[in-house]
């Protein structure tokens, strides 16, 4: 094997690595700390998150797949056929020393488009679910001596008892 043929190997691995890591990180990074970095999941956009997740786990089976392949070009399992006499007998295969394969090439690709497919289904999903603690009325218990009435901080808002109603 040549140099650059090395080189192609190794680049191909460290790339589907990164990718791997990045996107365990991305998920545990989301999990841990989505309460603190945008005030909680909303229900409304929890459908959005699980998407994201999926398609980032998707992304790491690909990246998986895509090492095995590398794998499997530079060590190929023997071929198992049968002799004159019937008898059965592994035949070894020379190895395909290049990362241009179909095999490589389409779950590299693969893993590649949907990662970044989630990175902008997650920014999407910050910035909706930003975006929707921002626009909700935050309401606040009164000091108004025991009457229950509840005061709205927003200015938009009125409320009057325990229902609010935005005001044009």
């Amino acid at each position: 094997m040549e140099e650059h043929q090395k080189k192609a190997f190794d680049f191909a691995a460290d790339m589907t690595k990164q990718l791997i890591t990045l996107s365990t990180a991305i998920i545990t990074i989301t999990i841990t700390f989505s309460k603190d970095l945008v005030g909680g999941v909303s229900n409304q956009y929890l459908w959005l998150l699980l998407v994201v997740w999926g398609i980032y786990f998707f992304s790491i089976l690909l990246g998986l797949s895509t090492l095995g392949a590398l794998t499997g070009n530079l060590d190929p399992m023997p071929v198992r056929r049968k002799d004159r006499y019937g008898k059965e007998v592994r035949v070894p295969i020379a190895p395909i020393i290049s990362v241009n394969t179909d095999n490589i090439v389409s779950t590299s690709r693969l893993q590649v488009y949907s990662f970044i497919l989630a990175v902008f289904l997650t920014c999407l999903y910050g910035y909706l679910n930003a975006n929707a603690a921002s626009n909700s009325p935050k309401v606040s218990e009164s000091t108004n001596k025991g009457k229950g009435r509840n005061v709205c901080v927003d200015s938009t808002i009125e409320c009057c008892d325990t229902s609010c109603i935005r005001s044009k």
